[in-house]
């Protein structure tokens, strides 16, 4: 069996990257006509030498040791190679009387190979091509300096260079050996990273925004979950569960003014419309008092429950912790087997009677969630309290949407309703167990539950079919003060399959980072998508501070505010490729300019921001 040693030179030719997000395929492997390779090289011995930049730009530097850093943790997946490596490689270079740019002559990289007692090299370079980057790379035999294997690697860009290496280190894996493998968890062919657990319902992806940390600082770990529903065949979505909904509609004083009131009525006759006789409805009305519209019963005479629901009118105060309780009550009535069981929330959410407090509000709605009962919630009106509704909506594990005109009503309740009945997958539940020293530090757009000794739950809800959500965890780390790998802890996902008719639970899969000294190593690393999204999230937190700034009169704080956060985004936009980032950022600047402006801003802008970005971390 021959044993090989394989050296990886790449010359970077300087490529200047787009501002904008770039929509190219994922990094593509191409390989060139040569000889040799195969099986022959399993079991071989392999060393990754650094990069050469051969290009006109010195920026580019930080990726000759980067590169050669992730080159080394992929090969190291490999089952049928060996990876060396040589910490001493300059004294090796100097030994020879060789510069680093001078490998990318296959003679030259023969000669290196010998000293280190290789069997095989590999030398290349990268090469700007328009905006993009081309990885050229080429396998050296060191017995014979024949090339066994070329490959090119195309990319969109400087930011695709861990895309890249990991491409280009599977082929030379599969080339050199036969072994087919998926590095880094990406999967080159379809863009995405391999998931964590897959069924007909629900496919789900861990996606860690980077797994190399600095040595001897403390960090913060961007942890993207990704869900995606299965499509509900028709046969099946025809044969729908049952519903269970209760409206809990505000007919509070504040619900008169700006027609908020006709809305709310025109979307809950929306429901009933769009429901069958195997249906329940029960209908709950709250001002100061609580009134029981409709107590729980059948959908049967659609007329009359329409005609209750016009006879409605303005109240006085608002005791929406009264008429939520209320509605749970009777949605609880109608609770029976294989029905799916929601509350909706219908108001401007200005609570001033009864429970008030924000998180307790969300905690009760929490706690309804556990006994299997889903809150959404509906704002109307420009001065609507978008921060309790959103509160209660996650609490409730449901969705959360403005109404903004009568005309919006029809899409929304239809996307509502087709999520509730088209359900691929329910009572989703992500777990998360943690070393020692790490801990959640914020979950973007949902509650979660600190069960102590490092375990924590993440109450998803529910998925429709086709559905995409994401949930965005915020992981706090200890500093480790070596270079080594440290295992973050575990994530896995529980849900009722709504298409198989069964519980699942996906085996736990490993969260890991490695920590390495060189600062260029850990930025080459970073996952693009993953980090601009963080960004996106922090932005939607600061759209809705500033909002709650804004109504208790402190106009300057929130300018503050949202300045801080536009010049954070347009730095980050300008160095990690996101449009989606750059117009975030154009939108705080909107904002900020709103919350300067001597009169009032406008107060339906700044729902529609909050709105939207709520519906970012959603969905």
């Amino acid at each position: 069996m021959k044993k090989a040693l394989i050296f990886l030179v790449i010359a970077v030719c300087g490529a200047a990257a787009s501002a904008a997000d770039v929509a190219v395929p994922a990094p593509a492997s191409v390989a060139l006509p040569v000889g040799g390779g195969g099986a022959d090289y399993k079991d071989a011995a392999i060393a990754v030498l650094p990069f050469v930049n051969t290009s006109n730009s010195t920026r580019l530097d930080y990726l000759e040791l980067a590169l050669a850093k992730m080159l080394v943790t992929d090969l190291k997946q490999s089952q049928s190679l060996k990876v060396v490596t040589r910490d001493n490689l300059d004294d090796v270079l100097a030994e020879l009387k060789l510069e680093r740019s001078a490998l990318v002559e296959p003679s030259n990289a023969q000669k290196v190979g010998k000293l280190l007692g290789a069997d095989l090299i590999v030398a290349g370079s990268i090469v700007a091509v328009s905006n993009a980057l081309r990885l050229d790379a080429h396998v050296i035999d060191v017995a014979t300096a024949e090339v066994v294997v070329a490959r090119k690697v195309e990319g969109a860009g400087e930011h695709e260079a861990l895309r890249m290496v990991d491409t280009l280190a599977m082929a030379v894996i599969s080339d050199l050996t036969g072994e087919a493998i998926v590095l880094n968890s990406y999967d080159p062919l379809h863009g995405l990273f391999d998931p964590a657990h897959s069924s007909d319902a629900l496919t789900f992806w861990p996606i860690l925004g980077n797994e190399y940390g600095l040595v001897g600082t403390a960090a913060t770990a961007y942890l993207e979950l990704k869900f995606r529903a299965g499509e509900v065949p028709a046969a099946v979505a025809k044969d729908r569960p049952p519903l269970n909904l209760c409206l809990v509609i505000d007919r509070s004083g504040s619900m008169r003014s700006a027609g908020k009131l006709e809305y709310v009525k025109e979307a809950a006759k929306y429901v009933v419309d769009n429901l069958g006789p195997q249906d329940r409805i029960s209908i709950v009305a709250f001002d100061s008092d609580v009134k029981v519209v409709e107590k729980n019963t059948r959908v049967e005479n659609k007329m009359l429950l329409k005609s209750k629901i016009d006879e409605l009118f303005a109240g006085t105060n608002t005791n929406l912790s009264a008429g939520l309780e209320e509605g749970y009550a009777q949605a609880k009535k109608g609770r029976k087997k294989n029905y799916i069981n929601r509350v909706i929330l219908l108001s401007d959410g200005l609570a001033n009677e009864g429970i008030t407090d924000l998180e307790k509000l969300a905690s009760i709605a929490r706690n309804w969630q556990k006994k299997d009962v889903y809150t959404t919630a509906m704002g109307v009106g420009a001065e609507y309290d978008d921060q309790l509704l959103t509160l209660i909506a996650t609490g409730g594990a449901g969705n959360y949407y403005y109404i903004d005109k009568p005309s919006a009503v029809p899409t929304i309740f239809a996307r509502e309703l087709s999520g509730i009945v088209n359900v691929a997958a329910s009572g989703i539940t992500v777990d998360l167990a943690l070393e020692p020293g790490v801990r959640v530090a914020k979950v973007h757009g949902y509650q979660y539950r600190d069960l102590g000794n490092g375990r924590y739950e993440i109450p998803v809800g529910d998925i429709a079919s086709s559905q995409e959500y994401t949930v965005f965890v915020e992981l706090a780390l200890p500093a480790v003060n070596e270079e080594k790998t440290v295992t973050l802890g575990t994530v896995a996902v529980r849900y009722d399959d709504q298409l198989a008719k069964k519980a699942v639970t996906s085996p736990p899969t490993r969260l890991a980072m490695h920590f390495v000294p060189e600062a260029e190593v850990v930025a080459a690393n970073e996952v693009p998508e993953v980090v601009n999204t963080a960004y996106l999230m922090e932005n939607a937190a600061a759209m809705d501070e500033a909002q709650r700034l804004v109504g208790e009169g402190r106009r300057g704080e929130a300018e503050e505010l949202l300045k801080k956060q536009k010049e954070l985004s347009r730095d980050r936009a300008a160095s990690g490729q996101s449009q989606a980032l750059l117009d975030s950022a154009n939108e705080l600047e909107e904002l900020e300019e709103q919350a300067d402006d001597d009169e009032s801003p406008d107060a339906a802008v700044m729902k529609a921001a909050g709105a939207a970005a709520t519906e970012t971390r959603y969905h």
